[in-house]
């Protein structure tokens, strides 16, 4: 099974897994492009103060970690961090992870790939993970150590792009269940 990832937001990054047996790699990474918009409200302002992910780069991405890794022989899905807001969340911040989990699924619709968006509360629970950002560097290294991951480059200390790797452990786990 070929796992896409994601830990969807402007920061974010693009995690490939595969699950063979019981073995779970790390293949590759990417983190998420994003382009910069002129600010439509203000058509004077030679400042760009709205950054957006890169739809077209992104769909490329996919095609290509796609034609990469796709197999007939072998499942291939996206999962990507469901959107998840609060009381007192800003409403600009609510917006731009909606749009960028919009922009995830119609890409995985685009491509032919059955995606699933995951609750933030639900698989950093079922790690027994909190809010804590270094709680998950600490959790995939010692993965890596214990040998419950391969990883086949180096890998970087950053919280999104740890959390994207982490997302797509969480399916790998559950994903039986809800196929």
């Amino acid at each position: 099974m070929i796992i896409i990832s994601v830990d969807i937001g402007l920061t974010g990054y693009i995690s490939v897994l595969q699950k063979h047996n019981e073995e779970l790699i790390l293949l590759e990474y990417v983190k998420i492009p994003t382009d910069l918009k002129k600010d439509e409200l203000s058509s004077k302002s030679k400042y760009y103060v709205k950054k957006q992910i890169d739809y077209l780069a992104v769909d490329i991405i996919i095609k290509d970690l796609k034609a990469s890794y796709s197999d007939d022989n072998e499942p291939f899905f996206m999962c990507f961090e469901q959107i998840s807001t609060r009381k007192g969340f800003a409403v600009s911040s609510a917006m731009s992870l909606a749009d960028s989990q919009a922009t995830f699924r119609c890409i995985a619709l685009q491509n032919n790939i059955e995606y699933f968006p995951i609750a933030p509360s639900k698989w950093k629970k079922k790690l027994g993970l909190s809010k804590d950002k270094d709680e998950s560097i600490n959790f995939l290294n010692k993965m890596i150590i214990n040998k419950d991951i391969k990883v086949l480059n180096k890998v970087i200390k950053n919280h999104n792009f740890i959390e994207s790797v982490l997302i797509g452990y969480y399916f790998s786990l559950i994903y039986k269940v809800i196929l």
